[in-house]
């Protein structure tokens, strides 16, 4: 089954990160999405349906994961109650999730259609494999997340240009991965200048790797990236590093833009999102109020796509950069 749905010869392990990047975007991005929109206009309606729409997280994960692994029927129903114990599991819960359907779609591959028994079998597997791993990996998971928010911590005492150049490159980096920028944001309760600069860097990255990615997809495709979630472009960044360069670079120039020139404030939930359904920006002038709205577009928009753009054009034209490398695949 799995060599139907693989791109080209792409091995099934790489394709399952798409999976995990649709679940993700389909859940927690489009119900902030609707979160977003309801907060602004008064619709209480949007609000409420954002709000369930992200509880589903675990489940769409745990499907898209699945699905794009090459599992179908039982097995992939049964990845949704996995990626549903899961999402529970402590702020590491989505990586956590997305290894825990794997391990479950590994081993459901062993016995199905080889017992008369499979209905009750797989089922029983999923759950018994999801509390396993909620049991006895999801601690370390945790630790992982924790000791990268204390590292973070630590940075917050430097001087103000320091702290907002670290802060807004390894929030941004953390963006890019299963584990949740807006988690580690939440452990810290980043705020003022330094939630500032996580959105800077966070803007960055979105930003970034959206313009740059305009060659290789289309306007969907950047627009998600954009003001979705950068995860679309992890499996890219995996493959070819050297993307990741030019978003990294502007991070470092955004961040200190953002403390010590406009210094921009914000909250801890803005600081974890980013450009995601505007609540990056839309925390920042929750804060400071309208008149910082100058600041974010400079800062948190305009500057991540030209700064970004430019080192893209550059590396592209030294060859370190190719045509595809920034493609995002479809399920």
């Amino acid at each position: 089954m799995a060599s139907k749905r693989k791109r080209g010869g792409e091995h099934w392990l790489l394709h399952s990160l798409d999976g995990l990047a649709y679940g993700v975007f389909v859940s927690i991005v489009l119900g902030q999405l609707l979160i977003t929109l309801g907060n602004e206009i008064g619709w209480s309606d949007g609000v409420s349906w954002g709000e369930s729409i992200r509880t589903l997280a675990g489940p769409a994960i745990g499907i898209g994961v699945a699905w794009a692994s090459g599992t179908s029927g039982l097995t992939l129903l049964c990845a949704a109650l996995t990626g549903a114990i899961l999402s529970g599991s402590g702020a590491g819960w989505v990586l956590l999730a997305y290894l825990a359907v794997l391990v479950s779609v590994v081993c459901s591959r062993l016995i199905e259609g080889k017992t008369p028994i499979d209905i009750f079998l797989i089922p029983i597997l999923s759950i018994a494999l999801a509390l396993l791993m909620a049991r006895f990996i999801a601690p370390y998971v945790n630790w992982l997340v924790s000791w990268l928010a204390l590292q973070i911590g630590r940075c917050l005492g430097y001087q103000t240009i320091w702290m907002s150049m670290l802060v807004a490159a390894v929030m941004g980096l953390v963006s890019l991965s299963p584990i949740m920028a807006v988690s580690l944001s939440a452990l810290l309760g980043l705020d003022g200048l330094a939630a500032g600069a996580a959105i800077a860097g966070i803007c960055s990255q979105m930003l970034g790797l959206a313009i740059m990615s305009v060659d290789d997809n289309d306007m969907g495709d950047v627009i998600a990236i954009g003001i979705g979630t950068p995860l679309l472009q992890f499996k890219n960044v995996l493959l070819h590093p050297l993307i990741l360069i030019p978003t990294l670079l502007t991070s470092l120039v955004t961040g200190p833009l953002s403390a010590c020139v406009f210094q921009l404030s914000g909250n801890a939930t803005g600081a974890g999102m980013g450009m995601t359904a505007l609540a990056g920006p839309l925390s920042i002038v929750s804060v400071m109020g309208p008149d910082a709205w100058l600041g974010i577009i400079i800062v948190d928009i305009l500057l991540p796509i030209f700064i970004s753009y430019s080192f893209y054009r550059l590396f592209k034209k030294l060859g370190w950069i190719h045509p595809g490398d920034l493609k995002v695949s479809r399920l």
